[in-house]
C-alpha cells in the first residue's frame, strides 16, 4: 500500500428535520482525522470529456477504506470543502490495487 503521510478532517453529513421554510437542514459530525497521500490543485474543467462541468477546487487522495460520501465536509490545510459525488474506485483492477482513491472537493464559502 502507498504511504499516507498527511491528514485531513472528515465531517460526516447527516440530513436533519426541515427548517421553518421546509428546506432540509444540514448537520455535520465533528471532524475525524483520516490519512491522505496528497491533494493536488483542482480544476474548473471535468476530468472526462462529455460530462457535466463541475468545479473541483481540490482532489484529496485518501485510503480506499476511508468512509466518505457526497455532502460530507473535509478540512484540508485550514479550509473547508464539500465532497462532490462518491470517491472513485481503483482497487478492482486486474493487476494492481493501489489502496487509495481520489475524492473531488469543492470549497465551502461562508
Amino acid at each position: 500500500m502507498i504511504p499516507l503521510p498527511y491528514t485531513a478532517g472528515v465531517r460526516t453529513y447527516t440530513p436533519a428535520a426541515p427548517d421553518a421554510h421546509n428546506n432540509p437542514a444540514e448537520t455535520y459530525a465533528a471532524p475525524v482525522e483520516v490519512a491522505a497521500i496528497w491533494w493536488p490543485g483542482g480544476s474548473s474543467e471535468p476530468a472526462v470529456p462529455g460530462h457535466d462541468r463541475v468545479i473541483v477546487d481540490l482532489v484529496l487522495v485518501v485510503a480506499s477504506t476511508t468512509s466518505i460520501g457526497p455532502y460530507d465536509r473535509v478540512m484540508v490545510g485550514g479550509k473547508e470543502f464539500e465532497v462532490i459525488g462518491y470517491p472513485e474506485d481503483f482497487d478492482h483492477g486486474p493487476w494492481w490495487q493501489p489502496g487509495c482513491t481520489p475524492v473531488n472537493l469543492r470549497a465551502v464559502e461562508a
